[in-house]
């Protein structure tokens, strides 16, 4: 009788795990539906202005990365 309880027990636990999944998988469906999404051209104006400031940042850190090269070269001759 003992063993019977235990195995309706692991059921149960079982039972309540995947009750507890499928709950929560309900709940980010229904979240995810209530999500505002961008529309497509908010989308490209921030993939452009990304772009963008990865550029700039390209930019100053090739410069700032060859000055320091052209000082370091400068004061002790060594480099290529």
């Amino acid at each position: 009788m003992a063993a019977k309880n235990k195995i309706s027990n692991q059921n149960a636990v079982h039972e309540g795990f995947l009750t507890r999944c499928v709950n929560y998988l309900k709940q980010v469906i229904t979240l995810a539906k209530r999500v505002t999404w961008p529309n497509r051209r908010a989308t490209v104006t921030t993939t452009i202005a990304v772009m963008v400031m990865v550029t700039i940042t390209c930019i100053f850190f090739l410069a700032v990365d060859q000055l320091i090269g052209l000082g370091l070269h400068t004061l002790f001759q060594i480099g290529g």
